[in-house]
């Protein structure tokens, strides 16, 4: 078929969307802990309890309450605002839920509350919860505390990808590399 409206291809054409705006929202790490712009104090307080449900840490691994996940979720829906109802209904559904099940708030409910809430979000919607999983495992790791746990048991800096290392130039590839720079380009410009 050449134009498929299925839910599979709907589904796929908002990931696209939802993907697009999420790699244009850069937050700058330490300005998560400024006063929050979208998220008001009861989706705030869900978002934190969501986090903790989500990565519960432990007696050396700080829980995803521990880290400032809703400040970072607040600035990403500041700078990428198509992302902000996808955020926010999922938080409403997933409190609606304990709410409807439990009779309090999902920031109040039991962590067994919370998982049953979680799993039923995630079967329903599957798409919503990787995003507010991805942004919360995006924050978790690159939080001091988690990177000095990761660090010591491991070995490995979380700052490389980011910052890059000092190569070694042993075998002459940066010359190699800097004589390839230098040749016109074999790519044609298109304009605009």
């Amino acid at each position: 078929m050449a134009f498929d409206h299925s839910s599979e291809y709907q589904a796929a054409d908002a990931a696209i969307g939802v993907n697009r705006a999420l790699g244009h929202a850069y937050v700058e790490p330490g300005t998560e802990g400024a006063e929050l712009q979208i998220l008001d104090p009861r989706r705030a307080a869900v978002l934190g309890a969501w986090g903790g449900a989500l990565l519960p840490g432990d007696g050396e691994w700080p829980s995803g309450a521990d880290v400032p996940l809703v400040g970072y979720v607040d600035r990403t829906l500041a700078v990428a605002p198509p992302l902000r109802p996808v955020i926010l209904q999922a938080l409403d559904a997933v409190d609606g839920r304990v709410t409807e099940t439990a009779g309090r708030s999902f920031a109040e409910a039991s962590d067994e509350e919370r998982i049953d809430a979680l799993t039923w979000f995630e079967a329903s919607n599957p798409l919503d919860f990787t995003l507010i999983k991805e942004l919360a495992f995006e924050v978790y790791y690159r939080d001091p505390m988690v990177a000095r746990i990761l660090g010591e048991r491991t070995g490995f800096d979380t700052r490389l990808p980011v910052d890059g290392i000092e190569l070694d130039n042993h075998d002459g590839t940066l010359e190699l590399l800097g004589e390839v720079a230098k040749r016109p380009s074999i790519v044609r410009e298109v304009p605009g």
